[in-house]
């Protein structure tokens, strides 16, 4: 995620273009790590695309 808020329009734009620090995002994920979790844990949702 650093190296994308570096590299990466999208994350540039998300994070206001500032470059957190590795360790700053690891000790934002150890903190909200029971938040976090969902959502890398749920199906990601498809609007509108049938199976």
């Amino acid at each position: 995620m650093a190296k994308a808020c570096e590299n990466n329009i999208l994350f540039m734009s998300v994070s206001g273009d500032i470059q957190p620090h590795y360790t700053s995002i690891a000790g934002f994920v150890a903190k909200m790590h029971e938040q976090i979790e969902p959502l890398f844990t749920q199906e990601p949702r498809t609007k509108g695309v049938k199976s």
